[in-house]
């Protein structure tokens, strides 16, 4: 009986209407305009022949404003001509210098930690670009001559970064390639242009999909009321960070990622205690067709190690042929999921209460 009614939950529109006051699910369908928007006004964006001569790339960001950072290190590893890194502090590593690439990034552009490593890089000669709606960090970016893309996020009404991470994506993939960081700009063209004409996501994924044919849903439904370990390999690592992140911001729901084949070194063992772990737990493994061989054969073992200690484990696997398609269709599929888990437990997925108490105790 429990069942029916939360399939009927996630079925209902008027349930949906109830608590996503401020836009959220507006915010996930758009993502394929998010990326349109954002590669199509970083075109104009000029960077001085120097930036293409870097020895390293830091991207400094907190939360939600760095997911598409993440996201990038993971999907382009292979193909980074220099080493990438991403910060989320107040300080940058001691070996930036006048050789490294820093991009700042600030969805608000009032991040006081993306500020001081924004002021820290300018001490150390840098070389700086930034990515922001505007705030604080637009006007420095603005003041120093910065290449900046400063966008008007009109495909994320819900005013969440971690919404609007088709803007930073690919709007620091496009400044990175402009940069000469790795590959052509014409080249990734092809690439993103194929990516969102192939992409049905909110076919998939969307509210008028029926629980019944509906990846996200179903999951959704498996994972109420448990915190999700979340595992992935190699182009999805990004994708699992984000996926933690949106579930957390969105669902209030406790969520973590794992990388494999490093959690096989030691999480399997730490899933022994407390005893509660199998009535509070699942794992949640996204597995793909394009990993190394070796990484594939760990998924079955590795949910079959969480099952024998009685803690529920499901895959999912995003389709398409290169690491962009399938970084996308994830992206796009984590957002639903967390959508969906706000939804079940009768939340405004746009509100972060705990995260706004602490800022104003931080700020006073």
């Amino acid at each position: 009986m429990l069942y029916c009614m939360t399939m009927h939950m996630l079925d209902n529109p008027e349930h949906f209407k109830k608590y996503d006051k401020h836009k959220v699910l507006e915010s996930i369908i758009a993502l394929p305009k998010q990326c349109q928007q954002a590669w199509a006004e970083t075109t104009q964006i000029k960077f001085p022949a120097s930036y293409h001569k870097v020895k390293n790339v830091v991207i400094a960001g907190m939360g939600g404003s760095t997911l598409g950072g993440y996201m990038i290190k993971s999907i382009y590893e292979k193909e980074l001509r220099v080493p990438m890194e991403v910060v989320n502090h107040y300080n940058l590593p001691e070996y930036v210098n006048r050789d490294t690439l820093v991009i700042v990034a600030s969805y608000s552009g009032g991040t006081e930690e993306t500020l001081a490593a924004a002021q820290e890089a300018k001490k150390r000669g840098g070389k700086i670009m930034g990515i922001t709606t505007g705030g604080t960090l637009g006007k420095w970016l603005a003041a120093h001559k910065v290449p900046r893309y400063v966008f008007v996020p009109t495909h994320n009404p819900s005013g969440q970064p971690r919404l609007g991470t088709g803007y930073t994506m690919i709007g620091m993939l496009a400044m990175l390639c402009s940069a000469g960081v790795f590959g052509s700009r014409r080249s990734l063209a092809g690439d993103i242009a194929r990516s969102l004409k192939s992409c049905d996501y909110n076919r998939l994924f969307g509210s008028f999909a029926p629980t019944t044919k509906n990846p996200a849903k179903q999951m959704a439904e498996k994972l109420k009321n448990r915190g999700v370990l979340i595992f992935a390999s190699q182009h999805l690592i990004g994708n699992a960070h984000t996926m933690a992140n949106q579930i957390n911001e969105s669902a209030k729901q406790f969520a973590v990622s794992f990388p494999l084949p490093e959690a096989n070194h030691h999480l399997m063992e730490g899933l022994t205690f407390p005893k509660t772990n199998s009535r509070n737990l699942a794992g949640l493994f996204l597995e793909s067709n394009l990993y190394h061989p070796r990484v594939a054969k760990r998924y079955p073992i590795s949910r079959e190690v969480l099952q024998k200690q009685h803690i529920p484990a499901y895959a999912w696997a995003p389709r398409g042929n290169n690491r962009l398609l399938q970084a996308l269709e994830a992206l796009s599929f984590g957002s639903f999921l967390s959508f969906y888990l706000a939804m079940q437990n009768n939340l405004d997925p746009s509100q972060i209460p705990w995260v706004d108490y602490f800022k104003r105790k931080l700020g006073a």
